[in-house]
């Protein structure tokens, strides 16, 4: 092999290289800002839950009259002699 040829493949080698870093440092950089995303998600979720369970109990009526734990409805019987 002579010296140019020999160059041309040292270049070439590097150029290759250049580019791979490159694209694993783009790769590391959204890799680094995926945890960050997904460590708020917990948050969020919470704070839907809550949210939520005030939203459902402000508009549901409540099922049980102030003092009781029995139902203020009767549920339907299914036969006809058995309440």
């Amino acid at each position: 092999m002579n010296l140019p040829t020999l160059l041309d493949l040292i270049a070439g080698r590097e150029a290759t290289a250049g580019q791979t870093v490159d694209r694993l440092l783009k790769k590391i950089t959204t890799l680094t800002a995926e945890p960050a995303q997904i460590e708020c998600e917990p948050a969020d979720l919470k704070v839907t839950r809550t949210t939520l369970r005030t939203l459902a109990a402000a508009v549901s009526p409540p099922t049980t009259r102030p003092g009781r734990t029995a139902p203020l409805y009767r549920p339907r019987s299914r036969g006809r002699f058995f309440p």
